[in-house]
């Protein structure tokens, strides 16, 4: 094996090198200069090696330094302290890399499209990840972290913090969760699931999960799917984010313990069937866009108390709370449509104006 390198001030930098076969291990020193770095590009496109071993003097992997070469293994050497962008960009034979425990830096890209990536092992010192690290890693289903480290926060904020928790599929934008097959009781939707950005949640997505007592939907959600967390048995609390302007048709139908539930105020449209028997809501309090309450939408909510409307109200289905036996007062303001809606049904009015958020 032929090796080309450059010099600096703290030794050699690795540039190519030419000869071999597919098992290579870099030498600690060339004609007696330590070799401490890999240079950009080094390896690039390099379809002979496979499996790569490097000194443990090595302190940096410059950019780019063995993309879109046919590696499927490689020992990172223990003195490493900067992995450069790009450096193992397209190996997609790569199944498993432990970054050193020196390690502080990991560049934009750095592991951008290992398809077969499936193991990963951050340490404690890392203080910096760059941007799509793992995008186009779609085997990579989580990272070890030390807890309670950089790299473990980082993990969790980019959705490799444990096992998957969702089914999902690609779509516009990035990913659409279909299906929830976590088993935390309480669950805060995350921005990312293996890497990718996380721009819908599916139909369906949590029905049946009776196990579930306390969701919050992710901030840039729009729209609450029909039926997203029918007969979810167990719910109790639900987070709805400022993004969300539309609940779709039957969405929480049969959540029979929701007691908690709050109504942004960029909600524009609630859907019939929409909270029908959720027999645990006491108040509900609708934001001012609301203009009017769908067929069914909060029937069989037994256990329904107060209701706040908003003043610009001009429908209210006749059934929107059939069953709803406990209901006494309603909020809203004085000559409004609610208000005479309300009066013709003997409940009591409340002048005071409903609130947002949780009731």
């Amino acid at each position: 094996m032929t090796y080309e390198y450059s010099k600096r001030a703290d030794g050699l930098v690795i540039t190519g090198c030419g000869g071999g076969g597919e098992i290579l291990y870099i030498p600690e020193q060339i004609g007696g200069e330590p070799v401490t770095a890999i240079g950009s590009a080094a390896l690039r496109d390099n379809k002979v090696i496979k499996k790569l071993g490097l000194p443990d003097g090595v302190r940096e992997i410059e950019d780019g330094a063995f993309s879109n070469s046919a590696l499927d293994a490689v020992r990172l050497p223990k003195g490493l302290e900067r992995i450069g962008a790009q450096a193992f960009l397209g190996c997609g034979r790569l199944v498993r890399i432990r970054v050193p425990e020196r390690t502080k830096k990991i560049g934009n890209a750095a592991f951008y499209g290992c398809a077969g990536l499936e193991r990963v092992i951050f340490p404690a010192s890392l203080v910096e990840i760059g941007y799509n690290v793992f995008s186009g890693c779609p085997a990579l289903a989580s990272i070890k972290c030390p807890r309670g480290s950089y790299a473990m926060d980082w993990a969790e904020r980019n959705g490799y913090g444990g096992n998957l928790v969702y089914d999902y599929e690609i779509c516009v934008g990035g990913i659409n969760l279909k299906k929830y097959i976590g088993g935390e009781a309480v669950h805060k939707m995350p921005p990312y699931v293996n890497g990718k950005r996380v721009a819908a949640l599916d139909e369906e997505a949590f029905a049946g999960c009776g196990y579930v007592e306390s969701v919050e939907l992710l901030r840039g959600l729009t729209v609450v799917e029909k039926f997203t967390f029918r007969d979810c048995a167990g719910l109790k609390r639900v987070v709805l984010p400022e993004t969300v302007r539309e609940i779709k048709t039957h969405a929480f139908v049969g959540c029979v313990s929701l007691k908690e539930v709050n109504f942004p105020p960029s909600l524009e449209y609630v859907g019939t069937h929409a909270f029908r028997d959720c027999a645990s809501l006491e108040k509900i309090s609708l934001p001012a866009k609301i203009a009017g309450i769908n067929s069914k939408t909060f029937a069989g909510c037994e256990s329904l108390a107060e209701a706040g409307l908003p003043e610009g109200i001009t429908f209210i289905a006749d059934d929107a709370f059939a069953g709803c036996g406990n209901l006494k007062t309603v909020r809203c303001a004085e000559g409004s449509y609610a208000a005479l809606w309300a009066g013709e049904r003997g409940y009591a009015v409340s002048a005071e104006l409903p609130c947002n958020g949780f009731a």
